[in-house]
């Protein structure tokens, strides 16, 4: 983690979507996320995006994904 340069705090944009929608959306100052176990379908790919501001400037998104089992 490091330190926004204005000391602002930093907020994550966590935008999840799995067999492409969006199944959970929200912003908070936490490192992590979660979703509830059924979000999912077997057999989709699940992604997590996450995009850091700090309510004035935008930093580069990062996105995971992994295929579920079917």
């Amino acid at each position: 983690m490091t330190e926004d340069p204005d000391f602002e705090i930093v907020r994550y944009r966590y935008r999840w979507t799995s067999g492409g929608r969006v199944v959970r959306q929200v912003t908070s100052a936490a490192l992590s996320d979660a979703l509830r176990n059924d979000a999912a379908r077997p057999g989709e790919t699940l992604a997590c995006e996450v995009t850091p501001s700090d309510g004035r400037l935008r930093g580069p998104s990062a996105t995971a994904s992994a295929t579920l089992p079917s």
